[in-house]
């Protein structure tokens, strides 16, 4: 589904948030492996604030939710939710074609706006 937005210049969650990031977003980052891994985790992040301050620098300054097994994933993502909706009053959540979670509503016109912006672009 992503691919569908290439024509209209987004290609990933940052963009899909408005490109200046656009609101609070849940983005899930895989583990790395070697000498500078990073466990699985969720983050609650926005862009140009530290939606945790006193996090590592290597979690750019986002409330992190680590995920250890596979089993944590569901349970991590909905205590980042409860976690940001707490602080960011956002009641509704919902997935973006690119994976991340964003409040409901925002999500539903973004889709709304970049429907409109395909069409006029000649896509689907």
């Amino acid at each position: 589904m992503t691919e569908k937005f290439r024509p209209i210049g987004i290609i990933n969650g940052w963009d899909f948030a408005g490109g200046d990031g656009g609101g609070v977003r849940i983005v899930y980052r895989p583990s790395t492996s070697g000498r500078a891994y990073l466990c699985a985790a969720w983050q609650v992040a926005k862009d140009g604030f530290k939606t945790d301050p006193d996090a590592h620098w290597r979690d750019y300054y986002a409330k992190t939710f680590d995920v250890h097994r596979k089993e944590e994933k569901a349970g991590q993502l909905e205590e980042a939710k409860r976690w940001a909706g707490e602080r960011f009053k956002i009641t509704r959540w919902a997935k973006t074609p690119f994976g991340d979670w964003m409040d409901a509503d925002f999500v539903a016109k973004r889709m709304k706006e970049l429907r409109d912006q395909l069409r006029k672009a000649g896509g689907k």
